[in-house]
């Protein structure tokens, strides 16, 4: 037995012990995406996604694709293995908000992380309250962003934990809990272990103290971060004996090789797994964004684990990649049609390394902020601020956010209606023409343009493709299984643009999903995501994802 096949059976076996963990919230939430009711709370306009007339006309005509895909090598994946990181803690939305909840369950999202990731370093979760003496203690622009992030809460009357669990309820979404182990306390952590086990809370993952390695007066090295966070582990652990710990590791863009190589070398690796946040690039332009997220793609996803996080961690290091974008909030490319190619393609080949738990995604909600799944056209935080200035409150269930989509949103769509729905992920080459630029430490690089990943539904008897084209090229593709041709019928659905800066408004959807049909060649636009679905056994099953085409733009 080769050595990768001895890996997937420990990791598969190390899956199958977290079966507990794996029960969703309110299981058998089904959710249209706007209901009728919504529209006495704000209002409701939509832009309808699904083009009729291309669903009946198939794709016919010769390939220059080919997309061979091998069942007999594969891994398992955990269920709703793509999620988001989830930090309304900073804006002015509330999770009691039933248009957000409804958008939100439109991603169909696997899990969210609460509550968030630099915001939790002053969250009291008992309280739902961000303490001034919690806030205090740090200096600078965290000091000052903490004391923005107070405002914010308290002018909403707090942000309470049983509200964020009725709003990961609503989309049947799990929870990996990002724990202020900055300010908090272990006894603290305890209480929180003892209330999600007494609610039966679906918890993936505990993450303790959010990207210490940026915070050296807090944590003095790897080894110092490991023994302080050695306490709240065990007061987790006291209560749930199987929980799932994992620590921070610094960023693949930047790696801090000192604070990896401690954490590597600590005697007693009591952790289960290792948190990576990954931004991809910072450049001023556009273009430049671009080809450095292309040099992302390629070589700080599969071959960061096989060339850095393996290599010093060992083989069976597991990896929780609990915050992953194109670039921060301010980047050229946040919130365009490459930002939602980039997010595709990233999730997919991420799903492709054995030792990758979850993916999610930075933002869920990003407000008026481009860097979101969702955004809003009025965000509302100065109402907050105004609220809490005047020693009040306000309820933000009762604003026009006006909420929509994003293409980056549209691409989770997409993404997740198959991810999350697939418990295998299988061999898969393409090979077809088409290269696009690569920023790479060597200078520019081509790499090619189309990326494809297949999937293994949990029934067993459905497929997935997701296929991502960065290139301004159109393309043709053939589907091959165990290298014999695969005929359809396929069910598709795809988001493409004539740009790569093409953006979403709540008035304007210039990125959108088209659903068609295909016996046999597969359509893959010029800039595009394209997910194929079909049917292993005959006679042909009905799409398992129930949201493609509905409606995805929502006022409020």
């Amino acid at each position: 037995m080769h050595d990768s096949q001895h890996l997937e059976d420990s990791l598969f076996e190390r899956r199958l012990g977290r079966a507990s963990f794996l029960r969703l919230l309110g299981a058998g939430v089904g959710l249209s995406l706007v209901p009728a009711s919504l529209t006495a709370l704000g209002g409701v306009s939509s832009a309808q996604t699904n083009a009729a007339a291309a669903a009946r006309k198939p794709w016919i005509g010769a390939a220059d694709t080919t997309i061979d895909i091998d069942p007999r090598k594969w891994h398992p994946l955990l269920p709703g293995f793509s999620g988001f990181n989830d930090a309304d803690l900073k804006f002015a939305v509330s999770f009691r908000d039933l248009r957000y909840q409804q958008l939100a369950a439109s991603l169909e999202p696997g899990w969210y992380r609460f509550s968030g990731g630099t915001v939790s370093d002053v969250y009291d979760w008992q309280t739902g309250d961000v303490p001034t003496e919690w806030v205090n203690q740090f200096r600078g622009s965290t000091l000052a962003s903490f004391q923005r992030e107070q405002e914010l809460v308290r002018g909403r009357g707090g942000v309470h934990f049983d509200d964020y669990l009725r709003f990961a309820a609503a989309a049947g979404a799990r929870t990996m809990i990002c724990f202020n182990a900055f300010t908090d306390t272990p006894e603290s952590a305890g209480k929180m272990a003892q209330y999600v086990k007494e609610h039966d809370v679906p918890v993936i993952a505990w993450e303790l103290a959010n990207e210490a390695y940026l915070f050296p007066r807090w944590f003095h090295g790897g080894t110092d971060y490991a023994n302080k966070m050695r306490p709240y582990a065990q007061a987790i652990r006291a209560v749930i004996p199987d929980a799932i710990i994992s620590l921070a590791i610094s960023s693949p863009r930047s790696p801090n090789k000192s604070w990896d190589d401690a954490l590597a070398n600590y005697p007693d690796r009591y952790w289960d797994a290792l948190s990576v946040h990954h931004y991809a690039q910072v450049a001023p332009t556009f273009e430049e964004a671009v080809v450095k997220a292309n040099y992302a793609l390629e070589y700080k996803t599969a071959q960061y684990y096989s060339s850095y996080l393996l290599p010093k961690f060992g083989g069976d290091s597991l990896a929780l990649l609990s915050e992953f974008h194109s670039g921060f909030s301010d980047s050229p490319i946040s919130g365009t049609l490459y930002d939602a190619i980039y997010t595709a393609e990233y999730i997919a080949r991420e799903s492709a390394v054995p030792n990758v738990e979850y993916v999610g995604l930075q933002l869920l909600y990003s407000g008026s902020a481009r860097n979101g799944a969702i955004q809003a056209a009025r965000d509302h935080e100065q109402d907050v601020i105004d609220a809490y200035e005047a020693g009040t409150t306000i309820d933000t269930t009762q604003l026009d956010f006006g909420f929509f989509l994003s293409p980056q949103g549209l691409a989770m769509q997409l993404v997740d209606g198959a991810v999350n729905d697939s418990s295998a992920v299988l061999a898969t080459i393409l090979e077809g023409p088409g290269t696009v630029p690569a920023d790479t430490p060597t200078g520019t690089e081509n790499i090619p343009a189309q990326h494809a990943q297949a999937y293994r539904g949990g029934d067993g008897g459905t497929a997935f493709v997701i296929i991502t084209n960065k290139s301004e090229t159109a393309h043709t593709a053939r589907l091959s299984w165990k290298h014999e041709p695969v005929r359809g019928p396929f069910q598709i659905a795809y988001i493409t643009g004539d740009n790569l800066q093409l953006a979403n408004t709540a008035t304007q959807q210039n990125v959108g999903i088209t659903t068609a049909t295909s016996r046999d060649i597969v359509h893959v636009p010029r800039y595009s995501i394209v997910r194929v679905e079909w049917s292993l056994t005959k006679p042909h099953k009905k799409p398992k994802s129930k949201r493609i085409g509905a409606e995805a733009t929502t006022g409020g």
